[in-house]
Parts: C-alpha cells; structure tokens; sequence
C-alpha cells in the first residue's frame, strides 16, 4: 500500500467513525432525551434533545452513504455549534 492510499485508508476509516458515532450518539439523543436534558440542565427540553437526536443521525447517515461526505461533515460541525448556543 503506497503512503497516499494508506492515509486515504486512514481517512475514510475516520469519517466513518464519525459518521457511526452520529447515528449512535443521535439514537442515545432520541431514546434518552429526558435524562439527558436532565443532566445537561436542560430540565423541560427533551424536545429539543430529541432534535438535536434526529439532526446528528441524518448528519451521520449523509456522511456513511455520500460520496463525498465533506458536506455532512460541515453539517455535522454546524450542527454541533447550534445545539451548544442553544443550551
């Protein structure tokens, strides 16, 4: 394997960690909204949790079926940066 398909291996391996760690991590956002918000001090927001849920399971669904997943990606961080101004 020549250096620059061992770091295209590299990456590739990396945004689909990210992409499977958004859908594990917006599945837990989904079936566990109301202690989450608990613990995060977000008492009467498990709505919103359970949003931030649905958007980081698209965002990692996008990222594992696109071909170019760098979109989702930027979603991904967008959405990250919202959810932590709106707390």
């Amino acid at each position: 394997m020549t250096n620059t398909s061992a770091r295209a291996s590299s990456l590739n391996t990396l945004v689909n960690g990210v992409g499977w760690f958004s859908i594990a991590l917006g599945l837990v956002e989904l079936t566990r909204s109301r202690s989450l918000a608990s613990s995060m001090g977000m008492e009467n927001k498990a709505a919103l949790v359970r949003t931030y849920g649905l958007r980081e399971m698209l965002a990692g669904v996008g990222i594992l079926l696109s071909k170019s997943p760098a979109p989702w990606l930027w979603a991904r961080l967008a959405g990250d940066a919202l959810d932590m101004a709106a707390r």
